[in-house]
Protein backbone atom coordinates (compact mmCIF):
# COMPACT_ATOMS: atom_id res chain seq x y z
CA UNK A 1 0.00 0.00 0.00
CA UNK A 2 1.65 3.34 -0.99
CA UNK A 3 2.20 6.00 2.05
CA UNK A 4 0.75 9.16 2.29
CA UNK A 5 2.88 12.12 3.46
CA UNK A 6 1.51 15.46 4.65
CA UNK A 7 3.72 18.12 5.79
CA UNK A 8 6.71 15.77 6.28
CA UNK A 9 4.79 13.54 8.43
CA UNK A 10 4.02 9.99 7.18
CA UNK A 11 0.89 8.89 7.44
CA UNK A 12 -0.97 5.73 6.73
CA UNK A 13 -4.88 5.89 5.02
CA UNK A 14 -6.20 4.97 8.47
CA UNK A 15 -4.36 7.44 10.41
CA UNK A 16 -4.54 10.02 7.97
CA UNK A 17 -8.89 9.41 8.69
CA UNK A 18 -8.77 9.11 11.81
CA UNK A 19 -6.58 13.24 11.76
CA UNK A 20 -9.46 13.97 9.63
CA UNK A 21 -11.93 12.49 11.60
CA UNK A 22 -10.53 14.77 15.22
CA UNK A 23 -10.34 17.89 12.85
CA UNK A 24 -13.72 18.01 12.03
CA UNK A 25 -15.52 16.93 15.19
CA UNK A 26 -16.86 19.54 17.23
CA UNK A 27 -14.06 20.76 20.18
CA UNK A 28 -11.36 19.79 18.46
CA UNK A 29 -7.89 21.30 19.59
CA UNK A 30 -7.36 24.85 18.31
CA UNK A 31 -3.84 23.12 18.35
CA UNK A 32 -4.60 20.64 15.78
CA UNK A 33 -6.24 22.89 13.49
CA UNK A 34 -2.94 24.85 13.41
CA UNK A 35 -1.81 21.55 11.61
CA UNK A 36 -4.06 21.81 8.75
CA UNK A 37 -4.72 25.16 8.66
CA UNK A 38 -2.84 27.79 6.12
CA UNK A 39 -4.22 30.84 7.57
CA UNK A 40 -3.04 29.40 11.04
CA UNK A 41 -2.15 32.25 13.46
CA UNK A 42 0.07 29.99 15.90
CA UNK A 43 3.52 31.80 15.81
CA UNK A 44 5.09 29.65 18.80
CA UNK A 45 7.28 27.39 16.80
CA UNK A 46 8.03 25.23 20.09
CA UNK A 47 3.99 24.44 20.75
CA UNK A 48 3.89 23.49 16.82
CA UNK A 49 7.05 21.11 17.66
CA UNK A 50 5.26 19.58 20.13
CA UNK A 51 1.84 18.78 18.23
CA UNK A 52 4.52 17.08 15.51
CA UNK A 53 6.14 15.32 18.11
CA UNK A 54 2.62 14.48 19.45
CA UNK A 55 1.55 13.11 16.01
CA UNK A 56 4.47 11.37 15.61
CA UNK A 57 4.35 9.24 18.65
CA UNK A 58 0.32 8.88 18.27
CA UNK A 59 0.71 7.45 14.32
CA UNK A 60 3.46 4.71 16.14
CA UNK A 61 1.03 3.79 18.32
CA UNK A 62 -1.81 3.52 15.64
CA UNK A 63 1.17 1.29 13.65
CA UNK A 64 1.50 -0.92 16.40
CA UNK A 65 -1.87 -1.43 16.84
CA UNK A 66 -2.46 -2.24 13.20
CA UNK A 67 0.33 -4.12 12.55
CA UNK A 68 -0.94 -7.53 14.18
CA UNK A 69 -3.16 -7.40 10.85
CA UNK A 70 0.04 -7.17 8.73
CA UNK A 71 0.95 -10.81 10.56
CA UNK A 72 -1.96 -12.20 10.27
CA UNK A 73 -1.90 -11.86 6.84
CA UNK A 74 1.65 -12.87 6.73
CA UNK A 75 1.07 -16.19 8.29
CA UNK A 76 -2.43 -17.24 6.61
CA UNK A 77 -2.03 -15.98 2.77
CA UNK A 78 0.12 -19.41 2.18
CA UNK A 79 -3.01 -21.19 3.18
CA UNK A 80 -5.73 -20.01 1.17
CA UNK A 81 -6.05 -21.17 -1.83
CA UNK A 82 -7.74 -20.06 -5.39
CA UNK A 83 -10.06 -22.31 -6.81
CA UNK A 84 -11.18 -22.65 -10.36
CA UNK A 85 -13.84 -25.81 -11.91
CA UNK A 86 -14.04 -26.35 -15.32
CA UNK A 87 -17.57 -28.05 -15.38
CA UNK A 88 -18.12 -31.15 -17.17
CA UNK A 89 -19.57 -30.99 -20.61
CA UNK A 90 -23.17 -32.34 -19.51
CA UNK A 91 -23.25 -29.24 -17.43
CA UNK A 92 -21.73 -26.38 -19.36
CA UNK A 93 -25.31 -25.85 -21.39
CA UNK A 94 -23.40 -24.41 -24.10
CA UNK A 95 -21.85 -22.38 -22.67
CA UNK A 96 -17.59 -23.17 -20.95
CA UNK A 97 -17.88 -21.21 -18.06
CA UNK A 98 -15.17 -21.60 -14.93
CA UNK A 99 -16.44 -21.47 -11.51
CA UNK A 100 -14.15 -19.83 -9.49
CA UNK A 101 -14.03 -19.65 -5.29
CA UNK A 102 -11.90 -20.10 -2.37
CA UNK A 103 -10.22 -22.68 -0.31
CA UNK A 104 -7.93 -23.27 2.83
CA UNK A 105 -5.49 -26.05 3.52
CA UNK A 106 -6.20 -28.35 6.17
CA UNK A 107 -3.95 -30.97 7.55
CA UNK A 108 -5.61 -34.02 9.40
CA UNK A 109 -3.78 -37.05 10.22
CA UNK A 110 -0.24 -35.95 8.57
CA UNK A 111 -2.64 -35.58 5.11
CA UNK A 112 -3.20 -32.57 3.12
CA UNK A 113 -6.69 -31.11 2.11
CA UNK A 114 -8.19 -27.93 0.77
CA UNK A 115 -11.30 -27.69 2.64
CA UNK A 116 -13.54 -25.44 -0.48
CA UNK A 117 -17.74 -25.12 -1.19
CA UNK A 118 -19.34 -27.96 -2.83
CA UNK A 119 -21.14 -25.53 -5.27
CA UNK A 120 -17.85 -24.11 -6.87
CA UNK A 121 -16.82 -27.79 -7.77
CA UNK A 122 -19.79 -29.57 -7.91
CA UNK A 123 -19.92 -29.77 -11.50
CA UNK A 124 -16.66 -30.78 -12.26
CA UNK A 125 -13.98 -33.85 -11.64
CA UNK A 126 -10.33 -34.10 -10.27
CA UNK A 127 -8.84 -33.29 -14.00
CA UNK A 128 -10.76 -30.20 -14.86
CA UNK A 129 -10.17 -28.68 -11.13
CA UNK A 130 -7.35 -26.32 -10.56
CA UNK A 131 -5.70 -25.22 -7.88
CA UNK A 132 -3.33 -22.09 -7.03
CA UNK A 133 -1.65 -20.84 -4.52
CA UNK A 134 -0.29 -17.24 -3.34
CA UNK A 135 3.64 -18.71 -4.39
CA UNK A 136 1.67 -19.06 -7.99
CA UNK A 137 2.33 -22.90 -8.03
CA UNK A 138 -0.40 -24.37 -9.26
CA UNK A 139 -2.01 -28.44 -9.23
CA UNK A 140 -5.08 -30.87 -9.01
CA UNK A 141 -6.77 -32.55 -6.75
CA UNK A 142 -6.49 -36.27 -6.66
CA UNK A 143 -9.83 -37.41 -4.88
CA UNK A 144 -12.81 -35.04 -4.15
CA UNK A 145 -15.91 -35.51 -0.96
CA UNK A 146 -18.65 -33.39 -1.10
CA UNK A 147 -21.15 -33.01 1.45
CA UNK A 148 -24.21 -31.10 -0.10
CA UNK A 149 -26.27 -30.93 3.31
CA UNK A 150 -23.34 -28.44 4.27
CA UNK A 151 -22.23 -27.14 1.09
CA UNK A 152 -18.82 -28.07 1.67
CA UNK A 153 -15.90 -29.94 -0.08
CA UNK A 154 -13.03 -31.75 0.78
CA UNK A 155 -10.20 -31.79 -2.05
CA UNK A 156 -7.16 -34.57 -1.09
CA UNK A 157 -4.15 -33.03 -2.18
CA UNK A 158 -0.65 -34.73 -3.32
CA UNK A 159 1.06 -31.63 -3.39
CA UNK A 160 4.67 -31.09 -1.63
CA UNK A 161 5.30 -28.35 1.04
CA UNK A 162 1.96 -26.99 1.27
CA UNK A 163 1.24 -24.65 4.53
CA UNK A 164 -2.07 -25.76 6.58
CA UNK A 165 -4.19 -23.22 8.16
CA UNK A 166 -4.61 -24.01 12.09
CA UNK A 167 -8.54 -24.29 12.60
CA UNK A 168 -9.65 -22.48 15.82
CA UNK A 169 -12.92 -22.85 17.27
CA UNK A 170 -15.68 -21.17 16.56
CA UNK A 171 -17.84 -21.56 19.44
CA UNK A 172 -15.36 -19.12 21.62
CA UNK A 173 -16.22 -16.71 18.88
CA UNK A 174 -18.38 -13.45 19.85
CA UNK A 175 -20.29 -11.33 18.09
CA UNK A 176 -18.13 -8.06 17.75
CA UNK A 177 -14.67 -10.09 17.42
CA UNK A 178 -12.99 -8.43 14.89
CA UNK A 179 -12.14 -11.06 12.09
CA UNK A 180 -10.30 -10.57 8.46
CA UNK A 181 -11.65 -12.48 5.14
CA UNK A 182 -9.62 -13.88 3.19
CA UNK A 183 -10.42 -15.41 -0.96
CA UNK A 184 -10.65 -14.55 -4.34
CA UNK A 185 -13.94 -12.98 -5.61
CA UNK A 186 -14.33 -12.22 -9.06
CA UNK A 187 -11.15 -14.34 -9.51
CA UNK A 188 -9.49 -10.84 -7.51
CA UNK A 189 -7.18 -13.44 -5.74
CA UNK A 190 -5.90 -13.55 -2.06
CA UNK A 191 -7.92 -10.20 -1.49
CA UNK A 192 -8.35 -9.69 2.50
CA UNK A 193 -11.13 -7.37 4.05
CA UNK A 194 -11.53 -6.83 7.87
CA UNK A 195 -14.62 -7.04 9.76
CA UNK A 196 -16.19 -8.60 13.04
CA UNK A 197 -18.98 -10.81 14.18
CA UNK A 198 -22.02 -9.34 13.34
CA UNK A 199 -24.20 -12.09 14.41
CA UNK A 200 -23.71 -16.49 14.74
CA UNK A 201 -25.90 -19.12 14.42
CA UNK A 202 -28.03 -17.74 11.20
CA UNK A 203 -29.71 -20.28 9.46
CA UNK A 204 -32.73 -20.51 7.38
CA UNK A 205 -31.39 -18.44 4.42
CA UNK A 206 -32.02 -18.68 0.56
CA UNK A 207 -28.46 -19.49 -0.69
CA UNK A 208 -29.10 -19.68 -4.76
CA UNK A 209 -29.23 -22.84 -6.31
CA UNK A 210 -29.99 -25.65 -4.24
CA UNK A 211 -30.57 -26.15 -0.76
CA UNK A 212 -28.87 -26.39 2.14
CA UNK A 213 -30.53 -28.17 5.07
CA UNK A 214 -27.72 -27.56 7.68
CA UNK A 215 -26.89 -24.17 8.22
CA UNK A 216 -25.23 -22.55 11.69
CA UNK A 217 -23.16 -19.59 9.69
CA UNK A 218 -21.49 -16.61 11.45
CA UNK A 219 -22.44 -13.11 10.15
CA UNK A 220 -19.79 -10.58 9.23
CA UNK A 221 -19.76 -7.60 7.82
CA UNK A 222 -16.33 -7.83 6.27
CA UNK A 223 -16.65 -7.44 2.84
CA UNK A 224 -16.39 -10.63 0.89
CA UNK A 225 -17.05 -9.24 -2.85
CA UNK A 226 -15.66 -6.36 -3.97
Amino acid sequence: MPHKWFSCVRLRPAAYLLMAAALCAPGAPAGAQVILSDHSTATDEAARDQLYADLQRDVAALDRELGIYKRVVQLVSPSVVHVEARPLPQYRFRRDVEEAGSGVIIRVGGRDYVLTNRHVIKHSDEDNIRLELVDGRQFHPIRIWMDPETDVAVLAVAEADLVPARIGNSDLMEIGDVVLAFGSPFNLRQSVSRGIISAKGRSNLELGEGEVPYQNFMQTDAAINP
